[in-house]
């Protein structure tokens, strides 16, 4: 079984795409206006364009290209779902993310979707869950046999054994999603 099968002591299966239709939609609303095919478009704070972004990054080593994505992302304003679109839960394209903020599971996507047009080819999830009691996403990056979180909350790109008090609940690509389940030892399981 693959490290993001496993993560955080989890064990994950294969479900529908469409269990998620805010992440199919927030997809097809990015094919039509995607970010990065915008001429000039701003992408952070401090006028940087993503033309400019691309270029100072794509010579980088891979960890450091990861390291700027997510503090290129992290520059944004948290917004609440509700306050930003007038709606409970809206998944943002990387574009309206880049005008208007937004949540958790925002930075997340605008993050693999940045890494992808990049040409990052590490496996990567958008991973929703429960981190501290409350609902969070954040991106998972397996490099070589390592997972790496991406979180808004931190400019630190975070080995996953020292990302702590998290419990995933589904994770994404653009093609597949999964429902994590709790892997329970022999240890745990109690005999009557």
């Amino acid at each position: 079984m693959a490290i993001m099968d496993r993560m955080f002591g989890t064990v994950a299966f294969g479900i529908p795409l469409d269990f998620y239709p805010q992440w199919t939609e927030m997809l097809e609303r990015h094919r039509k206006h995607n970010l990065f095919k915008k001429d000039g478009a701003i992408v952070a704070l401090g006028g940087l364009t993503w033309e400019k972004f691309r270029d100072e990054t794509k010579d980088k080593p891979l960890m450091k290209k990861i390291e700027a994505v997510n503090n290129l992302w992290n520059r944004r304003p948290w917004k609440d779902d509700t306050r930003n679109w007038g709606m409970k839960d809206k998944w943002a394209t990387p574009l309206e993310f880049c005008y208007k903020g937004g949540d958790c599971e925002d930075y997340a996507i605008a993050k693999m979707l940045t890494l992808k047009e990049l040409g990052v080819d590490c496996p990567m999830r958008l991973v929703i869950g429960i981190k501290d009691g409350v609902g969070h996403a954040v991106l998972a990056v397996k490099i070589e046999n390592m997972l790496y979180i991406l979180d808004n909350n931190s400019n630190v790109v975070i080995p996953y054994y020292f990302y702590k008090n998290f419990e995933p609940k589904n994770s994404l690509t653009e093609s597949q999603a999964w429902a994590h389940l709790k892997h329970l030892s022999s240890k745990d399981l109690v005999h009557h």
